[in-house]
């Protein structure tokens, strides 16, 4: 009885904390519970024999790798050209590829035989394009078509004409593609020729004007030769200090001494053009062995001593015209390019230009017989398109997921029209909602199913109230009542408060001669607007002790 008592201080509280303001639309909900069971019950087993009745449905696909790699490796690529046209991206590609699939032009032949297969006259492109799924996969370069249909035979049918029907239209798109692109090419290659001839005519004009190198064949490494003049000047110039500086040393050295010798180094292929100084190394050896039998007296090693020294004179005053010959031949060439800067730059620009219409005339000469080897290499464009393949099970109908989903939302929506509907018949049909209308009043509740209950929670009750035997007590009736539940209540009374020290009645005038009254609510059958209406009256009249007993 202690924990009654606490459930009544509980919903006293529950009035003031906005937290459970749920409560009484869970108690409106439940009070329905059998229709909504119901309701979602029904739903669910016609949702099982619409799914047991539905045809499956299939689902296949194929893919298409686009390998951008191989396709800059097999003649095709004509990124080394800095044409707009040619520079398209790899994602632009794909999404023209799934244009292209999924355009009239590819699928207009399949969707009519597919009309034609299920004899379905109101299918309309639009409608069959439903079906079809054409999407790229996340961070890859791979398209992936996918098809469903109920005639298993015809999906597989389908996909099938899609990836013939694509590759067909993919070739020729591409033919038509190569042709242009040569046509473009060949303008261009003519127009670059003459402009590759021009430049390199004006460049070969201005450095034999300037008494310049321009090499046969224009290359990168000859770009980078542009100062080669400069560079020229400068090693002569220093090659000819170096002789110059020779020169006065040599003039220096004694005639008899060797250092004679060290100044030969200046000389290229010395021996051919001093052949002296092959005869002056012989005679040395000779005159080293000599020495080793003989002594310096002897007329063979006086006589190559003599001979050593005409040597020396004769190696000296060659050395001395050879170094003068190049002193002045470095000189000339020191005077002979010995340019200003604006002729070089000019040159250098002249040698750039013509470098750039060559390269260009190169690149789209190697470009044109790319294209060429593709056009008869059956125009791989480096693209797989995978074999069709068919999922083992059906995709459609889900028969679990569709009872289980059709009883979830049957459910919300049986308990949402219920709510609804206790909402409009303003009914009272829970403690709760008593509570809200009814202030610091003593409230209890008779449970139908539970009358073994009742005549202690109405004993409770009457000591609450300090009733006894002789008490005059009313319980006054709001709402319809039953016969069983009145007779019972009617024997409880009997036994706690005795035959004629209570009256039950649904008369309010009756209320006027006791000052101690039980009200008996029958919830879920008082209209809101009367209860509150007759609790006013009651609490009109002065010195009348009121609780309140619900039946439910």
């Amino acid at each position: 009885m202690t924990e009654k008592k606490s459930i009544i201080n509980s919903i006293d509280k529950s009035v003031k904390n906005d937290d459970i303001e749920i409560r009484p639309i869970i108690e409106k909900i439940i009070r329905n519970k059998i229709f909504i069971l119901s309701f979602a019950l029904l739903s669910s087993f016609i949702s099982a024999i619409v799914a047991i009745n539905t045809p499956k449905l299939w689902e296949g696909e194929f893919q298409i790798v686009y390998d951008e790699e191989g396709q800059r490796s097999a003649g095709g690529a004509l990124g080394n050209l800095d044409f707009s046209i040619f520079n398209i991206g790899s994602a632009s590609r794909l999404n023209t590829q799934i244009n292209v699939l999924k355009s009239p032009f590819v699928l207009m032949d399949i969707y009519q035989n597919v009309k034609k297969q299920r004899n379905d006259k109101s299918l309309t492109f639009k409608k069959w394009t439903k079906s079809l799924d054409i999407e790229i996969i996340e961070e890859t370069n791979v398209v992936k078509v996918v098809y469903k249909d109920q005639d298993k035979i015809l999906l597989k049918k389908v996909l099938e004409d899609i990836s013939r029907s694509y590759e067909i239209y993919r070739k020729d798109k591409r033919k038509r593609d190569i042709a242009k692109s040569m046509d473009f090419l060949e303008l261009q290659i003519k127009k670059y020729e003459d402009k590759s001839n021009k430049d390199y005519a004006e460049l070969l004009a201005y450095a034999n004007q300037q008494s310049m190198f321009v090499p046969t064949v224009l290359n990168d490494l000859t770009a980078t030769r542009a100062d080669q003049f400069m560079a020229a000047q400068i090693d002569s110039f220093n090659r000819l200090k170096e002789i110059e500086l020779t020169i006065e040393q040599l003039k220096k050295i004694p005639i008899d001494s060797d250092e004679v010798f060290a100044k030969t180094s200046l000389v290229d292929n010395k021996e051919e053009r001093i052949p002296e100084y092959r005869t002056y190394l012989d005679n040395e050896i000779k005159l080293s062995n000599l020495r080793k039998i003989f002594k310096d007296e002897d007329i063979s090693i006086q006589t190559l001593i003599a001979q050593r020294s005409n040597l020396r004179k004769e190696i000296r005053s060659k050395l001395f015209s050879y170094l003068l010959a190049e002193k002045n031949l470095l000189t000339a060439k020191v005077e002979s390019l010995n340019r200003s800067q604006d002729k070089l730059n000019k040159f250098g620009n002249l040698l750039r230009i013509a470098l750039k219409s060559k390269t260009t005339l190169d690149a789209m000469e190697q470009n044109y017989i790319q294209l060429s080897l593709e056009k008869s290499n059956d125009l791989n464009e480096a693209q797989i398109i995978t074999k069709p393949t068919i999922l083992p099970y059906a995709v459609a109908p889900l028969k679990k997921r569709m009872v289980i989903t059709t009883f979830l939302f049957s459910l919300i929506f049986a308990s949402l029209i219920s709510y609804i509907f206790e909402k409009l018949r303003n009914i009272l049909s829970s403690k709760y909602e008593l509570s809200t209308i009814i202030r610091n009043k003593t409230i209890d509740h008779l449970q139908s199913n539970q009358t073994s209950e009742w005549k202690d929670i109405i004993s409770i009750l009457i000591k609450s109230m300090n009733l006894d035997s002789k008490s005059k007590t009313v319980f006054y009736q709001f709402g319809a009542k039953e016969d069983f539940e009145i007779s019972y209540i009617n024997e409880i009374l009997e036994d706690l408060l005795g035959e004629n020290n209570f009256l039950i009645t649904s008369n309010i005038s009756d209320l006027l001669k006791y000052k101690q009254i039980i009200c008996l609510v029958y919830l879920g059958v008082v209209k809101k607007s009367e209860f509150q209406k007759l609790t006013d009256r009651l609490n009109s009249i002065p010195d009348l002790n009121i609780s309140y007993l619900t039946i439910d």
